[in-house]
């Protein structure tokens, strides 16, 4: 079962300095929408507001009319799963172990990992295609094999939404293809922080454009990009043309032209 997520007027302030400015989203059930804008934009810290490690100073979010941070952790977790940046730790843990933890919003105190546990994490593993790695040390694997396997400990959670922040970092094309695709599989709604705007155009339903801190487009992909957006907000050249196979939005982009922003 998917879920609604409705971001309203969503103001952050780090150390008394604003870093996101009244921004909003709604991500209808089943949608998958992305979050794009160059670095220190606001999209990390937009998607840490949305599932309750940073509170707002102005604004909420909501999943199907339930505010998140008004929403116990245990029953949050059972609702919205993510995967952000840097959060892939050494831990003296095997894979098996690591992806076990996305199970413990359903469990008691010491209660113990039953078949039910370990049938939702094999197909988790099986998902992100590392079932050759449960049995691995988690502290031992490369970059994207951990990535793999911290996308698989979110979807052992069950959740009606997916949050994740640069999931493709660390994977080979193959891999990155396969988690952008996702969402769709499993039936969820997903809100993605993305850098390249390709894959954004490919696989989002809806965009939302963040610059210095602040919404300056959002539509679909066709009403986001264009050539005069990727030279105002990225300082690029670029072309926006239809990809021939698939027909979705396709970027351009000219390396050795750059201009002042």
């Amino acid at each position: 079962m998917t879920a609604r997520v409705e971001v309203s007027g969503v103001s952050v302030e780090l150390g008394g300095r604003p870093v996101l400015r009244d921004v909003s989203l709604d991500a209808k059930p089943g949608e998958v929408v992305g979050i794009v804008g160059p670095n220190g934009s606001g999209k990390s810290t937009l998607l840490r507001a949305m599932i309750g490690i940073l509170q707002p100073s102005a604004g909420n979010v909501r999943i199907d009319g339930l505010d998140v941070l008004k929403t116990k952790a245990r029953d949050r977790a059972r609702i919205l799963a993510a995967v952000l940046q840097d959060a892939t730790g050494d831990f003296d843990l095997t894979v098996q172990d690591v992806v076990m933890m996305g199970r413990a919003c359903y469990k008691k105190a010491f209660e113990r990992d039953n078949d039910r546990d370990r049938t939702v994490v094999a197909d988790a593993l099986a998902a992100v295609d590392a079932g050759d790695l449960k049995d691995r040390q988690f502290a031992f694997l490369s970059g994207g094999e951990r990535q793999r396997v911290l996308i698989a400990r979110a979807i052992a959670q069950q959740p009606r939404v997916l949050v994740m922040d640069e999931p493709t970092n660390h994977l080979d094309l193959r891999h990155q293809f396969d988690a952008l695709a996702l969402p769709r599989k499993l039936g969820v709604t997903a809100v993605i922080a993305l850098h390249d705007l390709n894959l954004a155009a490919h696989y989002c339903d809806q965009l939302h454009l963040l610059h210095h801190g602040s919404q300056v487009r959002s539509g679909t992909p066709e009403e986001v990009f264009d050539s005069a957006t990727l030279a105002e907000v990225y300082g690029v050249a670029g072309v926006v043309t239809s990809h021939p196979v698939t027909g979705r939005p396709h970027i351009m982009l000219d390396p050795g032209e750059t201009m002042n922003k």
